[in-house]
């Protein structure tokens, strides 16, 4: 049923939760388990000591800096005796998801939520959210243990 499930990471424990999941999952049912991590380009940041970093510098360090952590966390499940991939996309995170879960035909998206609520929800929106609402795939959220609804 789901033999090709996609898991967006950020580099966060809290991302890394519905892991446990998928592995069952992708163990009972032979499922690939494809990672990915989007990188955002930012523009107009200082690195160190107030020196100015270009975007482009900017943007391919925060790239190799998600391709280290994701090959980490693939090998990890590749001990475990995991189909594994992963791969890093640059934008915007719900839409870089959304985009890539369709064109490559995945049968599932899991994901943790932090669970927010009132003015946090509001201020920052959820990358969750706008995912649940943007794709047909179907999707599983995971709350991360102690997140809390205010």
């Amino acid at each position: 049923m789901f033999k090709k499930v996609l898991v967006p990471l950020d580099g966060s424990s809290l991302a890394e939760i519905p892991l446990g999941l998928v592995e069952d999952l992708a163990a009972k049912m032979g499922s690939e388990i494809t990672l990915i991590r989007i990188v955002t380009p930012l523009t107009g940041l200082l690195a160190g000591e107030g020196v100015p970093v270009g975007a482009e510098q900017l943007l391919k360090q925060e790239t190799e800096e998600a391709q280290r952590y994701l090959s980490g966390v693939a090998e990890r499940l590749k001990a475990q005796g995991q189909l594994v991939r992963w791969v890093v996309e640059i934008g915007r995170p719900e839409e870089k998801i959304i985009e890539y879960a369709e064109q490559n035909g995945f049968d599932l998206i899991a994901m943790a939520t932090h669970g927010r609520g009132g003015v946090m929800q509001w201020a920052f929106g959820s990358v969750a959210a706008r995912i649940l609402q943007g794709t047909s795939v179907p999707i599983l959220l995971v709350r991360a243990v102690g997140s809390e609804r205010k």
